[in-house]
């Protein structure tokens, strides 16, 4: 399990819990790349790539977005080829060549007002982009890094979190208090799950993850049995992980 705070990034083993740590500037959010013992740490407008099949250590950096607060969320393809960022305070999305480490394409936002989430599809074929002060849900064509769609959704969208077996979009209403599950295809909302006050973090769990109760005391989960998995909203802050700078971007990973 990795986790970043106060300009450091952690690994712990939940066997053990022994916690190992690197200092890196400015970190902010996380999610480990798939298919590559990678974990990319962003950080304003820089992505530091930290190496971790054996211990860690800081592989790379680049730059994604040109402005000093731009340390916002990445995501990636199912296979690790291709990776999204949102620049939050540039109003751009880029396109990364995840093997490269290059950015290839970056779209321009500034229509959009206060960029809150981004998610992309298994294929990596499409992307979602939330705007929490217009209330839209923006879809693009990563192939061309062109809108294809967009939705006005009830209240504020904050995070998109893809299903890892349905695909679907599980879309954060912080002010609403639920999750929208959207329909990738045509953007439409198929359901909705009331859960506790202003949520932040939706968190899949496909294999048991050895946490005891202790690190769960400040989140609330919700069991799935359908999908084997469990969402899990944190609240405040929880001592050693910051809900708001939490594993995986919000996601517990393993």
């Amino acid at each position: 399990m990795f986790g970043v705070r106060s300009g450091t990034f952690y690994s712990i083993n939940i066997s053990t819990w022994a916690i190992d740590s690197i200092s890196l500037p400015n970190t902010d959010r996380i999610t480990r790349r798939p298919g590559a013992d990678e974990v990319w740490v962003c950080a304003d407008s820089t992505i530091h790539v930290v190496d971790i099949s054996t211990g860690m250590s800081l592989a790379t950096s680049f730059t994604t977005g040109s402005s000093p607060y731009d340390g916002s969320e990445v995501r990636f393809s199912a296979d690790g080829a291709t990776a999204i960022k949102m620049n939050w305070n540039s109003n751009t999305v880029a396109k990364i060549d995840a093997d490269n480490k290059t950015v290839t394409t970056m779209l321009d936002m500034s229509f959009a007002s206060n960029l809150s989430g981004v998610e992309v599809t298994a294929d990596g074929n499409t992307a979602f982009i939330s705007a929490s002060n217009d209330n839209m849900l923006y879809k693009i064509d990563v192939n061309t890094m062109t809108l294809s769609d967009s939705v006005e959704m009830p209240r504020s969208p904050f995070g998109i979190y893809r299903h890892p077996s349905s695909g679907k979009m599980w879309v954060v209403g912080h002010f609403d208090d639920i999750i929208y599950i959207v329909n990738p295809s045509d953007l439409s909302i198929e359901d909705s799950i009331e859960v506790g006050s202003s949520p932040h973090i939706v968190v899949f769990m496909n294999t048991p993850t050895g946490i005891a109760e202790p690190m769960l005391s400040k989140a609330s989960c919700y069991p799935n049995p359908t999908q084997n998995s469990f969402q899990m909203e944190g609240y405040g802050n929880g001592g050693f992980l910051d809900y708001s700078r939490c594993v995986g971007s919000h996601r517990i990973l393993g």
